[in-house]
C-alpha cells in the first residue's frame, strides 16, 4: 500500500458536456479509463473512485481497476463525493483527483507523492 491513496471524483452528470463524459471515447477508449490507467500505474491498488450520476454505466469499466464508491447524493455537489470517499475507507492521506483531467503528468503526481512522503518523514 502506498502511503498516499488517490480519490478520483467521477460522480457528476457532465451537464455542460451534454451527457456521459466519463464514457466519451478518446482514441477508442472511455475517457475515465485514460485517467484510471495513468493513476493505477502510480497508486496501484490505492485508487478509490466515486461514481454517481452514471454509476451503473461507469462501474463495469472501473470496478476491476479501482475501489468503487457510489454516491447517491451526487446532485448535492462535489463535497458529498469527497465525504463518501473519506467515510467509506480509512484513508490517512489522499490525493484528490478530478477525473476529467484525463491527461495527467505522471511525473508531477510522483513528485507530489515524493514530496509529501519526504515531508512526513522529517
Amino acid at each position: 500500500m502506498n502511503q498516499i491513496a488517490c480519490l478520483l471524483l467521477a460522480a457528476g452528470n457532465a451537464s455542460r458536456f451534454g451527457g456521459k463524459k466519463q464514457l466519451a471515447l478518446i482514441d477508442g477508449q472511455p475517457m475515465i479509463l485514460h485517467t484510471l490507467n495513468q493513476l493505477t500505474s502510480v497508486f496501484h491498488d490505492d485508487v478509490y473512485i466515486v461514481t454517481g450520476a452514471y454509476a451503473d454505466d461507469v462501474r463495469p469499466y472501473v470496478e476491476d481497476r479501482a475501489h468503487v464508491i457510489e454516491n447517491d447524493e451526487w446532485l448535492s455537489g462535489m463535497g458529498t463525493s469527497i465525504a463518501k470517499g473519506v467515510e467509506r475507507y480509512v484513508i490517512e492521506r489522499l490525493m484528490l483527483v478530478l477525473w476529467s483531467r484525463w491527461v495527467i503528468r505522471l511525473s508531477s503526481v510522483a513528485m507530489i507523492i515524493s514530496d509529501c512522503v519526504t515531508g512526513l518523514m522529517e
